[in-house]
Formats: C-alpha cells, sequence, structure tokens
C-alpha cells in the first residue's frame, strides 16, 4: 500500500509537470483531481488505526469512486463530448455513500459493502469504457481503444469482485486486515488505475497533436482547408490522375467586388459573408471534392474524375448558387466570378492552378458572375448556359 502511495504521489506530479509545459492539453485538470484523490484516499486507509471506522470507509471509498467520476469527465473533455452519463455518476456517488453508512452504522458486513462497492465502480468504469469504445475521432481509434480496453478491464475486475463476494464472501468481517483474495484484488486495481492513467495521458497528447494538425491545415474562418492542406491534396490528386489516366477538375470562385463590403460595412460583416458562402460551397459539392479557402475572398475546390462539362456543370452551379443567397448581412446581394480548369496527362499543379486563375480573370474582364473555361486547347472560352437549359445546372447530381 505504501508502495503504491508512493507511485500515485509521483503520477499526480508528473501530471501537475504536464499540465504546466503543455496548459492547452485537454482533461489534464480532472486528471490531476482524480489521481490526487486516489493518493488522499490510500493516505486516510493508512491512518484507520488512529480513525474511526466511519471515516475509513466513507472518506476512502468515496475519494475512490470520485476518482472514477472525474476520470470519466476527462474522458469526456478529450473527446469533446458532452457527458451525458452525469447523472449516473452523481447516482453512483450517492449509493456508494449510503452503502458506507449502512455498512459502519447500520449493518456491519463485510460481504454486503465489498459487493455494493465493487458494483457501483463497475459501473462508472464501465461507462468511460463505453464512451471511449463509441465515441472517439476515427484518428484517435489507437489509443482511444487501448484506454478502453484497460477500463473495460478494470470494469471486468471489479464485477469478478462482487461475484466472489456474493458466493464465497470474506472468512471476517474487519475491513482494516483484508483476506487474501482481497490484497490479490487491491494489487491488480491498483495496476490497472496507474495503466488507465498513462493511457489517458496518451490519448490526450495524441488529441492535442490532431488539433495543432487540424489548426496547421484549416482556415480559422470557414473551418474549409487552408492555402497550404490545399495545394498538398491538389499534388496528391495530380499523381493520383497522372497515374490512372483520369482528369481532375480545378475550380477557383472569386467574390465580385468583395473589397467594397469590407470597406463600406466593415470587416465583421465581410467576415459573415465569407462563412455564409463557405457553407453555401460545401452544400454543392460532393464530400469527395476538396475544398478551400484560398485566400482573401477566394475559394477553390477539386473535383476528382470530372471532364470539362462536368466541371462546368459544377461551377455554374455554384455561382448561381452565391448569386441566389439570401438573408445576408445588411440585406447584401454578392455574386461570384468562376474560372474552371481540368488536367491533362502531365499537368503539373503549377500549370493547373495557372490554368484557372486565366479563366477567372477572363470571368472578371467579361463582366464578372459568369463562369469560363480553361479548353484544352489552352484557348479560353466563356461558359454561358443557355436560358432553357438553366435548371440542368442546378441538378444536385452531375
Amino acid at each position: 500500500m505504501a508502495g503504491y502511495a508512493v507511485i500515485l504521489a509521483m503520477f499526480v506530479i508528473g501530471c501537475f509537470a504536464i499540465d504546466r509545459s503543455m496548459p492547452n492539453l485537454k482533461g489534464m485538470r480532472w486528471l490531476k483531481s482524480a489521481f490526487a484523490l486516489a493518493f488522499a484516499g490510500i493516505v486516510l486507509f493508512s491512518a484507520r488505526s488512529y480513525t474511526h471506522l466511519f471515516f475509513i470507509v466513507s472518506l476512502t471509498n468515496l475519494s475512490l469512486v470520485m476518482t472514477y467520476v472525474l476520470l470519466h469527465q476527462a474522458i469526456c473533455e478529450v473527446l469533446e463530448r458532452p457527458n451525458h452519463q452525469i447523472r449516473i455518476s452523481m447516482a453512483v456517488v450517492v449509493f456508494n455513500i449510503l452503502a458506507c453508512v449502512d455498512f459502519t452504522l447500520v449493518h456491519p458486513n463485510f460481504s454486503y459493502f465489498s459487493y455494493a462497492f465493487s458494483t457501483t465502480a463497475a459501473v462508472q468504469i464501465a461507462l468511460s469504457a463505453y464512451v471511449l469504445f463509441r465515441h472517439y475521432p476515427p484518428l484517435l481509434r489507437g489509443p482511444a481503444m487501448f484506454a478502453g480496453g484497460i477500463m473495460a478491464t478494470l470494469a471486468s475486475i471489479h464485477v469478478v469482485r462482487a461475484i466472489v463476494t456474493i458466493f464465497l464472501g470474506p472468512p471476517h468481517t474487519d475491513l482494516t486486515h483484508p483476506y487474501l483474495f482481497q490484497s490479490f484484488f487491491t494489487l491488480v486495481h491498483c495496476m490497472l488505475g496507474i495503466s488507465a492513467g498513462l493511457s489517458f495521458v496518451w490519448l490526450s497528447v495524441c488529441a492535442q497533436r490532431l488539433n495543432l494538425q487540424t489548426l496547421a491545415l484549416t482556415d480559422g474562418l470557414t473551418g474549409l482547408l487552408n492555402r497550404r492542406a490545399f495545394e498538398e491534396a491538389l499534388q496528391r490528386e495530380l499523381t493520383y490522375s497522372n497515374r490512372h489516366g483520369k482528369a481532375l477538375g480545378l475550380v477557383l470562385v472569386d467574390l465580385d467586388f468583395f473589397k467594397i463590403i469590407n470597406d463600406t460595412y466593415g470587416h465583421p460583416i465581410g467576415d459573415e459573408v465569407i462563412r455564409r458562402v463557405s457553407a453555401v460551397l460545401q452544400c454543392t459539392t460532393r464530400g469527395s471534392d476538396a475544398l478551400a479557402r484560398f485566400g482573401g475572398e477566394e475559394f477553390t475546390m477539386l473535383l476528382r474524375d470530372t471532364d470539362s462539362m462536368q466541371a462546368a456543370m459544377v461551377a455554374e452551379r455554384i455561382r448561381h448558387s452565391i448569386e441566389m443567397m439570401d438573408n445576408l448581412p445588411v440585406s447584401l446581394n454578392i455574386t461570384a466570378s468562376v474560372g474552371v480548369a481540368v488536367s491533362t496527362f502531365g499537368d503539373t499543379s503549377e500549370t493547373l492552378l495557372k490554368h484557372s486563375d486565366e479563366a477567372l480573370y477572363r470571368s472578371k474582364r467579361a463582366g464578372r458572375n459568369m463562369v469560363s473555361i480553361h479548353s484544352d486547347s489552352t484557348l479560353e472560352r466563356v461558359y454561358l448556359p443557355a436560358p432553357q437549359s438553366r435548371h440542368a445546372f442546378l441538378s444536385p447530381h452531375r
């Protein structure tokens, strides 16, 4: 028990050091509190010869149960999940307190108390295992499954203890001198508890790294890919297209006269317009199409396995969707100029971007609010859909 207390103390100190060096690491404040309570419980139990049994049982077991509750809260915070199980956790705490009172003041039966504590602990730990197994982000699968496995094992140990207590029971009722199985359970419980804490630290560090990667590759205003991430995606998709002989469409969208909006109404209104447009673009493209804010009021997207006509249809649908946007701030009406380029074998990311940019400026020079396509022969032409077939470009399918 003394060795376990030393290990817990070192773990708590380590958590404080990690939290100090990485203050944005999610869940660490809950983890520190959880294992500080566990350490306090061990210290209280060590003073059992000098304290009334009621205080030993009540405070020690309450600290252990609250350790599981706080650890569950830490897991929810790291996985960015609301703690929908908070009522169950509170019920577990209340039931444990009542069991402590009953054991020390009414029915001093160790078998009953051991069963009650193990059952409530198993329920609380199982909740954490459920959240880890069911609600992890795909990129956190490894650490989440590992932590969930440890929590599931810890819950199973408590279930085994409860079953053994029911059918065998301890040879005596003296809590301060545990029998052989109780000593073995305490050892395994200590080992799994430390393992759960270490697995949580791993999960939290992986989640922090994932968040940093997301921040580095996404635009903070819209949540779309940023220019750096888009250029990396463009290079990958071009390599794939050239290898398999498939065309890759590149659409460049620029909001018309956007500088006037910023100068007239201020940047907050301009930012809101950018957010609304990004939402429209996400609704008018496939999930497999890479969509990015290329800079300022420019957006760009990659269209996999798309020829010139299909890319033109998508571009016209986008242009029309932006033109028809309503409920914009201060009753604004906005339009967009669009440039389209489709890759041919041997194209590089630089040449494809150059072709789409040339097509975009052709749309601007021709009067804006239109789609221009860079043809395979490197000649630019303006794409103007016939009025009678305009509905074809509004179709959600292509």
